[in-house]
C-alpha cells in the first residue's frame, strides 16, 4: 500500500506511483468499471499494457496483504 506520508512530505515517486497503481485498481473493480475500461481499451496498446502490468502488480500485493 501506498506510504502517504512519503508522498506528502517528500513527492516519493515510488509511493506516488503505488497510489496510482492503486486508483486503477480502483477504477476497474468499481460500479463504474465498464467506463474505465472502456477508456483504457481506446488508448495505445503500449498504454495499455503498461496499465493492465500496474493494475495487476497492485492486485498481487492486496492479496499478499489480505492472506498475511
Amino acid at each position: 500500500m501506498p506510504d502517504l506520508n512519503m508522498i506528502a512530505e517528500n513527492i516519493d515517486e515510488i509511493e506516488l506511483g503505488h497510489l496510482l497503481q492503486l486508483v486503477l485498481v480502483c477504477a476497474v473493480i468499481c460500479d463504474r468499471k465498464q467506463f474505465y475500461i472502456k477508456n483504457i481499451m481506446s488508448m495505445k496498446k503500449s498504454i495499455q499494457l503498461i496499465l493492465i502490468n500496474a493494475i495487476q502488480e497492485m492486485n498481487r500485493k492486496i492479496i499478499e496483504l489480505k492472506y498475511k
